[in-house]
């Protein structure tokens, strides 16, 4: 007589970094804000395109990739680390970071169409409407510019003629590599920007 072997079923494994609106997310409790009403955070891999929406709207924003071959946890353990370090609050769209409950100052943002809708979530949760300080921080990296004085050394990157026409530059204190001016789209831009935060505020 031959016995047969029964087969192992093998479990389904969800999708990596599977992201829904979690049905069980909640708002934290009331924060209580900065000077000023400024609030910090800090986005994970999933949220880099809201961090840098809302480092243009004036916000200390920090994001922490997942590097390549890098465990989840580990992931995790370092936004968690940093967030508490810092008093920050850490904005997520991974539904298993939330799940874990690893930090009380996470919150699942529920908003998965658009960085800007993103953005305007952050911004009405955590009642920080009234910005001042349009366009303060470097986009790429979250340092705070500053304006560095006529006749300065600036990067060899930044054109002759741009150096030749404009006469003050900002300059990111983090890494003094991303130079920032008022080209010729500044203005479209700041106005782009005020008329959004004017729109918030109206619907607040």
């Amino acid at each position: 007589t031959t016995t047969k072997k029964k087969k192992k079923k093998k479990k389904k494994k969800g999708k990596k970094g599977a992201v829904n609106n979690h049905p069980d997310a909640t708002i934290l409790p009331p924060v209580v804000l900065g000077e000023g009403g400024v609030r910090s955070f800090v986005c994970d891999e999933m949220c880099l395109g809201l961090a840098r929406e809302l480092r243009l709207f004036g916000f200390d924003c920090e994001y922490i990739p997942t590097r390549p071959g890098q465990e989840r946890h580990v992931a995790y353990r370092n936004l968690v680390a940093l967030a508490e370090a810092e008093d920050r609050i850490i904005l997520t769209r991974d539904a298993l970071l939330f799940e874990r409950r690893l930090s009380e100052s996470t919150y699942f943002v529920q908003t998965d169409d658009s960085k800007h809708k993103q953005r305007e979530e952050v911004m009405r949760v955590f009642g920080c409407t009234e910005v001042s300080q349009l366009m303060s921080r470097c986009v790429s990296c979250n340092g705070a510019l500053q304006q560095v004085p006529h006749g300065a050394r600036l990067p060899d990157w930044v054109p002759d003629g741009v150096r030749a026409s404009v006469d003050t530059f900002w300059v990111c204190n983090k890494d003094n590599t991303h130079v920032y001016w008022q080209g010729k789209q500044y203005q479209r831009s700041l106005e782009r920007l005020q008329g959004q935060l004017e729109a918030l505020r109206m619907d607040a």
